[in-house]
């Protein structure tokens, strides 16, 4: 064979490559589910159909006492994504700790060494999703395998409130992750890197511990509804603390939504308080903010709510899941704690 013709066979062969190439990767793309492409999740999860897939615990409200089925290990791991009530719940786990030993009241500054015996708490550091896009969040997260982990406990929120509870928090408190203070809320929401495509790959990844028997499922808005049972559920059925309904109930009091801001507002500067208080006289710069479901609906334009419902709907693996998407959101009532 001639030297022309050994160049035009490897230039065809050059050439096939790279079709194959573009095509496996439109097969991906064409099948991904919630920016995470499917080959990934499948591996995360056991079942063939991510509509099969329900997380235990999200009739927490209408269930009754469960039966006790004990983790072991303490502190266990708490995975949430920033701004999904992780400081309500260091607040009511502290505080029923310190019902339970000492019956005092604890400032917000000793609720985190305190909850911190019962649970530890992360955002899946090191790969903190703000600065993450959500594909590279998912790389970061594919030798790693967080959701391979035996037990934890999982706490989500809807991600339409979340993405706007993260804008302020980025715009006035977050010192390291901090955006421009020109970002508009509506440029927020499209950008790629720690906002809302982030956070559905966030969820998406962690979703997946749903299936495993070790794992608890805590939704903030199940927090609001009936914070009795929920926490009844993750203290006593799953780590066996035996806490009286009394201890949950004062914690359920101490923590209730304006007493908590009301302490993060007036924190002492001593022992870390200062990180409690608004950041300036902007009510949106306070570190509990609203405290209420489905509040994005008046924070955002009506072509906000579009684009955000719709990518939640389309791209998210957790919103059948763990019920959230627009038929949710009607249903979800706008109240704070009590």
């Amino acid at each position: 064979m001639s030297r022309r013709s050994c160049a035009r066979v490897g230039w065809i062969l050059v050439v096939i490559t790279f079709c194959m190439i573009i095509a496996w990767i439109g097969v991906q793309l064409s099948t991904s589910v919630a920016t995470v492409p499917t080959h990934i999740l499948r591996k995360a999860f056991t079942t063939r159909r991510f509509e099969d897939v329900r997380a235990t615990g999200l009739n927490m409200c209408e269930s009754k006492k469960q039966v006790q089925n004990c983790i072991s290990n303490k502190p266990l791991l708490t995975i949430s994504h920033p701004k999904s009530g992780r400081t309500w719940l260091r607040c009511l786990v502290a505080n029923t700790w310190e019902c339970m030993h000492n019956n005092n009241s604890l400032e917000l500054s000793e609720t985190i060494h305190v909850s911190e015996r019962v649970l530890a708490f992360s955002h899946g550091e090191p790969f903190h999703p703000f600065s993450y896009t959500a594909w590279s969040l998912l790389y970061a997260y594919k030798n790693y395998e967080p959701f391979q982990a035996p037990n934890g406990v999982l706490l989500v929120r809807d991600p339409r409130d979340v993405v706007v509870s993260s804008y302020y928090d980025r715009l006035y408190r977050d010192v390291r992750r901090w955006i421009m203070p020109w970002t508009t809320l509506s440029k927020y929401l499209r950008k790629k890197t720690g906002s809302l495509e982030t956070l559905v790959s966030f969820l998406n990844i962690w979703s997946a511990v749903v299936e495993r028997p070790g794992w608890v499922i805590i939704r903030y808005e199940d927090l609001h509804h009936c914070p009795n049972r929920a926490l009844a559920h993750l203290l006593n059925e799953r780590l066996c603390l035996g806490v009286s309904d009394a201890c949950l109930q004062l914690a359920i009091n101490r923590c209730n939504f304006f007493n908590l801001q009301h302490k993060a507002d007036y924190a002492q500067s001593r022992d870390g308080g200062e990180m409690w208080k608004p950041a300036n006289s902007n009510p949106n710069s306070r570190k509990v903010r609203r405290g209420e479901i489905g509040a994005y609906k008046y924070e955002l334009t009506n072509e906000d709510i579009g684009f955000v419902e719709e990518f939640v709907a389309q791209n998210m693996a957790g919103a059948s899941i763990f019920r959230y998407g627009k038929d949710s959101s009607s249903q979800l009532q706008h109240k704070k704690d009590e």
